[in-house]
């Protein structure tokens, strides 16, 4: 995300975009692993405060990375896809972190 930011920064927004997306992708995959690992625990009793930490981080990560893919689909004018990015960003958050949360 990162370098996300720079390129935007630099007004490089095709490329900013490009990884964001590759930002999400990997957030997504370890989020669900994460959430696969929790389920498993808690099907035999061992639930850790450290994953369950884990996981918050990641999904903390993955609603700022949503929303940094709208702001970039925003600077390219696409319209649609930022407001649907945006909405997804905060429904996300909000389920996954919970309403009162900063980042929501």
């Amino acid at each position: 995300m990162n370098v996300c930011a720079v390129l935007s920064q630099l007004k490089r927004h095709e490329e900013a975009l490009e990884h964001v997306l590759m930002s999400v992708v990997l957030l997504q995959q370890e989020y669900l692993a994460k959430v696969e690992t929790n389920i498993k625990n808690l099907e035999e009793d061992v639930v850790e405060d450290e994953d369950e930490q884990y996981k918050l981080n990641r999904a903390a990560s993955l609603s700022i990375a949503y929303h940094n893919m709208g702001v970039e689909l925003e600077y390219l004018k696409r319209f649609d896809e930022a407001i649907r990015t945006y909405k997804k960003a905060v429904k996300f958050a909000t389920t996954q972190l919970g309403p009162d949360h900063e980042i929501v």
